[in-house]
């Protein structure tokens, strides 16, 4: 779900209006914010609420007027809507990775978060140094190295994949990664939902 708080001209007060909206709900919030001004096309989004990061950025670039944008609004508030908290993770991260430009960029993105993995151990620089040691997709040599640089191999893996940090861990294409990690990652999954569904 998306929350908007919209207005009219340079007035501060706000009409709230929750995504998916059916068109009576889009027709209450607009009558609104007719009683704050009758100029339609100065409607904009003030503030933009929803568990994926990110997604206000390009919802206060599109037109609020134009019915295909609201359209699609409406279609990305039904993608977050779906998804469970390491999804909204997932999506936050590949709209960083990815070179966004419109409110159909966001839809393309969101339709294939499939393609993406998310490590929930690393969510800073060192974190993913001392999970890519530790698990072994990262090599060293013990011998000539008693204590590693994490942040350096952290930020060497995050430049040299392509990833992006969120608050619930590391994102990046599984196409850019290594089998094992993916193998992992998707271990680690399964087994969680076995014990939600044993839980």
């Amino acid at each position: 779900m998306i929350k908007l708080y919209l207005t009219r001209g340079n007035s501060r007060e706000k009409v709230c209006i929750f995504l998916p909206a059916t068109p009576g709900e889009v027709g209450e919030a607009w009558g609104s914010l007719d009683c704050i001004s009758g100029d339609v096309a100065s409607t904009r989004i003030v503030k933009v609420v929803c568990d994926v990061w990110g997604i206000e950025q390009h919802f206060k670039n599109a037109d609020i007027n134009d019915s295909e944008q609201f359209k699609k609004m409406n279609q990305i508030a039904e993608v977050i809507g779906s998804l469970k908290n390491d999804g909204c993770r997932i999506f936050e991260g590949a709209l960083d990775i990815e070179d966004v430009r419109d409110l159909d960029d966001v839809i393309n993105i969101g339709g294939r978060l499939d393609q993406y993995i998310l490590i929930s151990k690393a969510t800073s620089i060192s974190e993913l140094g001392v999970f890519l040691v530790q698990s072994s997709i990262v090599n060293f040599d013990k011998s000539t190295i008693s204590d590693p640089d994490y942040t350096r191999i952290g930020v060497e893996y995050g430049l040299k994949h392509h990833g992006a940090y969120t608050p619930g861990g590391f994102v990046a294409r599984r196409n850019c990664v290594e089998q094992d990690l993916i193998n992992m990652v998707d271990k680690d999954i399964r087994q969680k939902s076995c014990e939600m569904k044993m839980g």
